[in-house]
């Protein structure tokens, strides 16, 4: 996905992972990029866990507890320039009203900036975000609209799916869906970004919603370098491409004969991994007919499944 959305900035909430784990995960998922966790807040497992693209973005942790991580989020270019809350928050109303005061103290913080909040609050705002429908407002929902209305923000424009939460992906029948995740921006966002939006991404393997912020025009695209699949090692005819490639001759200094050489791998590489056909294609529909079968039933909560097989 984060190839796939170009995103500069990720956050991973909910991650379970315990401290002994949380080096080698993040390392895995983010690559060479730098990364911060709020673990030392989490007893028992970490919370949230912010990864970026150093050669795009800046980022500046100012505050971190339980429930957020805030920063300061600077593109390298200069374009962009904002205040972020990651949210987390408790799944007890009483342990959110820490967040929501930890919020109201970030809102002097920021003054006039642009600023976003993006993540799971762990409570809908209102009686139709629940997909059994509800004309009760919660002391709980209450607080929160409060909160959000003391800070003076709001949902960003959004696609995608408005359910953003199945209680259980497996039974999606007897599910309960609820909108837990939201993207939140103020004023001064609005006016600096009017053409950014948000985009809730189905479920596919969790029970929450992928929320995406895209900045049209606003970071330059870096030029992707040559990757093949690791599927393709696994082929008998893997290491006799390799090997031919690498005994021609090449003149000139000895790193400058492994780049050649590296690169005159590149065709080969890529032919070897159409062989069978376009692998990627395949699991892209496949992902696709998901995607398209869980926003019908967003959209339909007392849809059949049958019918949508």
């Amino acid at each position: 996905m984060i190839r796939g959305e170009n995103i500069s900035v990720c956050a991973v909430i909910e991650t379970h992972l315990k401290p002994d784990k949380l080096a080698e995960a993040s390392n895995r998922c983010f690559g060479g990029w730098d990364w911060v966790s709020n673990s030392v807040h989490s007893q028992n497992s970490c919370r949230i866990v912010i990864g970026w693209d150093r050669n795009v973005v800046n980022v500046m942790i100012l505050h971190m507890s339980r429930q957020t991580i805030f920063c300061l989020i600077e593109s390298v270019d200069k374009n962009i320039k904002l205040y972020c809350n990651f949210i987390y928050a408790a799944n007890c109303g009483i342990e959110r009203r820490v967040l929501w005061n930890e919020i109201r103290t970030a809102a002097n913080v920021v003054a006039d900036k642009p600023w976003i909040m993006l993540g799971d609050f762990n409570v809908t705002m209102k009686a139709d975000e629940h997909s059994s429908g509800s004309s009760l407002l919660t002391n709980d929902m209450q607080e929160f609209i409060e909160c959000v209305n003391d800070v003076e923000m709001e949902d960003i424009n959004s696609f995608g799916l408005f359910f953003t939460w199945i209680k259980s992906p497996a039974k999606p029948e007897t599910s309960i869906m609820k909108k837990l995740d939201r993207i939140l921006v103020n004023g001064s966002f609005m006016n600096y970004f009017k053409d950014a939006h948000g985009l809730f991404m189905p479920f596919l393997i969790s029970d929450h919603s992928a929320a995406v912020l895209t900045f049209p025009k606003s970071l330059v695209k870096k030029r992707k370098s040559f990757r093949f699949s690791n599927f393709i090692v696994e082929k008998k005819e893997f290491l006799p491409t390799v090997e031919k490639e690498w005994k021609k001759d090449v003149k000139g200094y000895a790193m400058y004969k492994v780049v050649k050489k590296l690169k005159t791998l590149k065709h080969p590489m890529k032919k070897l991994s159409w062989k069978n056909g376009d692998l990627t294609a395949r699991v892209d529909l496949c992902r696709e007919n998901l995607r398209v079968w869980q926003k019908e039933m967003v959209q339909n909560p007392s849809i059949e499944i049958s019918s949508l097989k």
